[in-house]
């Protein structure tokens, strides 16, 4: 804290405190900080995050993309130029997909933690001296994830990659933005005959990417001086209250209205994170279909691909993909999760904890054959079964007395299962196969 700060505070406290009995006392106010935490949450009623499956249902379209120029026979140094650009711009929406991550993951449990301890002061009519503490935490963990997707955004829109030819393709500070670098780009240049049409299909999705990124009016920043300035607010109280001489001012507001706007903001979450599904695309990619979703819609959405993790997973460097080499899954009276682990040591897991943890190991070569998947009268996924093309199988996991209904989910004839998909949150609401047209040799 420099000497600014600490002459703010000071003057801060000097204005809350008074003389009982000839000794100093600092007064806090409690329904000044309810004040300030209605503001806060009034305001983040209208924070706007980028959407997060408008972002990954494209995001893996810059690691194909790069796939299918290395491919290319005739690989001169343009072309390797392209490519080295495609795996750079990769690295950053590999980084930004992860920070969108920890916003919603952070941002549940910031939610939640307001919503309950202010549930509980209204119940007992009385504040738990280390909730103002906890929610600083929480709000300071909030900060840091949108602080640091902000600055990403920055930066990838100041991308400047290395393939500068040509003077048109620069702004009149001789600049290129990002948006005119792709734009520019000749697709026939650089992808043979072969490839050519997925080569243009996967370029419309890394623009619709660019576009996005590039013209999407997110006020991250704005926000981050609203969190700062509301933990500044809390730290001053924590500080007060910490005071062997303190006097506190009980509230006298009352707290259903707060309580109320912190769920609005909360469900206003969620809805700008596409928690909330606004419909199911069956497609995926250009050669990838999905399955229905057997279960409860209206979850996260998740996708997992077998042969790499296309949302977070970089570009190989390698000729040869990861493969999917182990999936977790926890059961209790519903499946809890699931983790998927490739081969380049790169997991992610859905849902929520606890449950019996089962481990299900796959080699290089094996594939789901099909996947069973049970639900109970409420249509939760309370059972899961795994076959392979190696007859290896999960049996059932889940609690069998809960499964009043069974569904085996299989590729159409002349097709293969190439991943999974499905939704979740504190367990796993519904799962689906990803399946793609078996290619011969």
């Amino acid at each position: 804290m420099d000497s600014t700060e600490m002459e703010e505070e000071t003057h801060l406290a000097k204005k809350v405190e008074c003389r009982i009995g000839g000794e100093h006392v600092v007064e806090v106010n409690l329904d000044d900080a309810l004040i300030k935490t209605e503001n806060i949450f009034n305001k983040l009623y209208n924070l706007d995050l980028p959407a997060y499956s408008k972002f990954s249902e494209n995001r893996v379209a810059v690691a194909n993309l790069a796939n299918l120029v290395n491919s290319n026979d005739a690989f001169d140094m343009s072309k390797k130029n392209i490519y080295n650009d495609l795996l750079q711009l990769d690295d950053h929406l590999n980084q930004l997909s992860m920070w969108l991550v920890f916003i919603y993951e952070v941002g549940k449990i910031f939610f939640l933690t307001f919503e309950k301890g202010f549930y509980e002061w209204e119940r007992t009519n009385k504040h738990d001296p280390k909730l103002f503490e906890l929610i600083k935490n929480k709000t300071d963990d909030l900060y840091f994830c949108v602080s640091e997707t902000a600055s990403k955004i920055v930066t990838i829109k100041k991308f400047v990659p290395s393939t500068k030819s040509d003077l048109k393709i620069y702004n009149g500070s001789k600049e290129m933005t990002f948006s005119q670098w792709i734009n520019y780009l000749d697709i026939s240049l650089w992808c043979n005959t072969l490839t050519i049409k997925k080569c243009k299909h996967e370029l419309s999705r890394v623009k619709k990417i660019v576009a996005f990124l590039e013209y999407g009016d997110f006020n991250l920043t704005m926000f981050t001086i609203y969190f700062s300035t509301y933990i500044d607010e809390l730290n001053v109280i924590i500080n007060h209250l910490s005071r062997e001489k303190v006097k506190v001012n009980k509230a006298t507001k009352d707290l259903k209205p707060l309580i109320k706007i912190i769920k609005s903001a909360y469900m206003n979450f969620l809805t700008n994170q596409d928690v909330i599904q606004k419909g199911v695309d069956l497609n995926v990619g250009l050669d990838v279909h999905k399955s229905k979703l057997i279960g409860e819609v209206g979850c996260r959405e998740f996708v997992a691909h077998f042969t790499n993790a296309p949302v977070f997973q970089g570009v190989s460097m390698a000729k040869h993909l990861p493969f999917l080499r182990n999936i977790k899954i926890s059961a209790g009276l519903h499946i809890v999760s699931l983790t998927f682990e490739w081969s380049d040591n790169i997991s992610f897991k859905y849902g929520g904890n606890g449950g019996e943890l089962s481990d299900f190991n796959l080699d290089k070569d094996e594939v789901l054959t099909w996947v069973k998947i049970y639900t109970d009268d409420r249509g939760k996924v309370s059972g899961l079964e795994f076959c392979t093309n190696k007859w290896q199988t999960t049996s059932r996991l889940g609690k069998s007395s809960l499964a009043l209904n069974s569904t085996i989910l299989k590729a159409p004839s002349g097709y293969e299962i190439v991943g999974l998909h499905g939704g979740f949150d504190r367990y796993i609401c519904g799962i689906g196969i990803l399946y793609s047209k078996i290619e011969m040799d």
